[in-house]
């Protein structure tokens, strides 16, 4: 089999071989090469690799809110950032994250993506082999918020689920704050364009919130950042993050 750390990303995909992401959907499919070797070590873990076979969804994947529970207790991940962690449940079996009922718990088996976020999970306490239990399935929610005291934001709640910061000598999110408290930044995750997002909101480390309530999101299709599901001739199902699924090289079968 081709070593998966061989084909260099950018580099041109030998002939009949395509990106997973531009792969036909409902066709059998072989994983030929994964070009990014930190991202075949993680979906290593989660059991899908060089030689395996699988089926890619036609259809988008919904992204929800959840609430988790990990060792630091709970977290608020967006629909992408939940879409990346593979669980292997209590009763054996694995799964994303995403498609988990409430109250079902197990271990973070694996991440299927190696953004710049998934470093933020070690920070929120959900790390490979960490216990992690989905609590609930959230609204999507905007966070009004005053920022020192003077400018007034909207912030989504994609957002919200990277600031962290503290609030009352406790370290959290900023989705996890209570109205009224105020609260420091410590740190922005995400990769360049989510900081340079933040930046030009006036979002940096040191700034001070304080929310002064929520209200309903609109709902907005993420077109391409919809992960891409696919499912194994074993019946594992999986989703990648759009840049883990354009490193992912298969061959038409």
């Amino acid at each position: 089999m081709t070593d998966c750390g061989s084909q260099r990303s950018g580099a041109t995909p030998p002939k009949g071989v395509v990106p997973l992401k531009d792969a036909p959907s409902g066709q059998p499919l072989e994983v030929v090469a994964i070009s990014n070797h930190e991202l075949a070590q993680e979906l290593a873990r989660t059991g899908l690799q060089e030689g395996v076979e699988l089926v890619k969804s036609a259809r988008d994947i919904p992204l929800a809110t959840l609430r988790v529970r990990g060792p630091k207790g709970d977290a608020v991940l967006s629909g992408k950032m939940a879409s990346i962690i593979m669980v292997h449940l209590d009763d054996g079996r694995k799964a994303p994250l995403l498609e988990l009922e409430p109250g079902e718990q197990g271990h973070v088996e694996g991440l299927t993506a190696t953004t710049p976020i998934t470093k933020a999970f070690a920070t929120l306490g959900l790390r490979e082999n960490d216990r992690i239990t989905l609590v609930r399935r959230l609204p999507p929610m905007d966070y009004i918020a005053l920022m020192d005291g003077r400018r007034r934001l909207k912030i989504s709640e994609d957002v919200a689920a990277k600031i962290w910061g503290r609030m009352g000598g406790r370290e959290l999110q900023f989705s996890m704050t209570k109205s009224g408290e105020p609260f420091e930044i410590l740190e922005l995750f995400g990769g360049p364009p989510r900081q340079a997002q933040m930046r030009a909101m006036g979002l940096a480390q040191g700034k001070r919130l304080v929310l002064e309530g929520v209200e309903q999101a609109q709902t907005v299709s993420l077109g391409e950042q919809h992960p891409v599901a696919v499912t194994t001739v074993d019946g594992l199902r999986v989703l990648l993050h759009p840049q883990a699924a354009r490193e992912t090289l298969v061959r038409v079968k």
